[in-house]
């Protein structure tokens, strides 16, 4: 499965180069990490064929349940007063290529031209703001409040303004598939939001020691439990078609498509998740081997930004 961050020393880079919205994200990160920093490479990961499906499926999975890591260590570290809950899209980086829309002979809507497509399911807010923008906010208040320049926040805070600059580019950024793939995993993302509300960590230990192998055991179960829900959504679904031919979402023969049907998608999904031996689980056995190690190094970053905030009196 491709990766889908560029690593260049410590810095990490968001991969798109011109989207909607990027204005404000490219701001945000370059406050954060300075301007070399946040440079957009000019490239994108492209998903144009079935047998890719597994890789893109597993990469939602996992991006996923990185963001979800991020959004609980801004918990643990600044102590906010409202709950985490998840909602549609904060932030994105890439644009599609609109082709044009019609509807075939039975009444379906055929899509043509490609999307933009964000690599993860939802994202995460606290207090009524996105989870990025309101820990880059208590990072102001907090050197405010210590009688430093709001300016010197990359000096006096970097590994928190790391932290937040890579939850920013999970929550952004996009890879390239064919519009019905994007418009399909649009509604099946909707779907879920509601039910990724219960996917929360019910308490946050006070002590890192205790917050640490709390927070591996959340994330070794959320793929699959995300891989489950999203069956069960795609499942629901496909109902709705049986029943209603019409509502069918299609993509037209002309240019790269995964799936020419949105019914052949999600039995493609379905088949993925219930086959033990699938490329989705093979994908996802493999990345809870990587994620281990991911965790332990995401873990004493948090130390770390957690000693930036003491000392600053927080």
């Amino acid at each position: 499965m491709p990766d889908p961050i560029k690593h260049t020393g410590d810095n990490f880079l968001i991969l798109r180069q011109t989207a909607q919205g990027r204005a404000g994200v490219m701001r945000l990160s370059r406050r954060l990490v300075g301007r070399e920093a946040a440079a957009f490479p000019a490239f994108t990961l492209v998903y144009s064929r079935p047998e890719q499906f597994a890789d893109y499926l597993a990469k939602r999975l996992i991006l996923s349940t990185r963001l979800a890591r991020l959004a609980h260590y801004f918990v643990f570290l600044c102590h906010p007063t409202g709950r985490l809950h998840v909602a549609g899209a904060h932030a994105q980086h890439g644009t599609g290529i609109a082709g044009a829309i019609d509807r075939d002979p039975q009444g379906r809507v055929v899509y043509s031209g490609y999307d933009a497509a964000h690599v993860r399911l939802g994202s995460y807010y606290c207090d009524g703001q996105a989870v990025n923008q309101a820990w880059y906010r208590y990072l102001e208040g907090v050197l405010r409040a210590s009688g430093n320049p709001v300016g010197a926040i990359r000096q006096l805070l970097p590994v928190n303004c790391e932290l937040i600059n890579i939850m920013t580019m999970f929550e952004a950024t996009t890879d390239q598939t064919d519009a019905l793939s994007n418009r399909v995993f649009g509604q099946l993302e909707s779907a879920l939001h509601a039910a990724m509300r219960n996917l929360i960590m019910p308490a946050t230990p006070a002590t890192l020691a205790e917050f640490g192998p709390a927070l591996q055991r959340f994330s070794a179960g959320l793929p699959r439990l995300l891989a489950v829900m999203l069956k069960r959504v795609a499942r629901a679904r496909l109902r709705e078609i049986t029943q209603e031919p019409r509502k069918e979402q299609m993509q037209a023969a002309a240019g790269p498509r995964m799936f020419a049907s949105e019914s052949a998608m999600l039995r493609a999904l379905i088949d993925q998740v219930e086959q033990p031996n699938s490329g989705l689980w093979r994908e996802l056995s493999q990345s809870q081997n990587r994620a281990d190690n991911d965790i332990r190094d995401e873990l004493e970053d948090v130390r770390l930004a957690q000693e930036e905030l003491a000392a600053l009196g927080a």
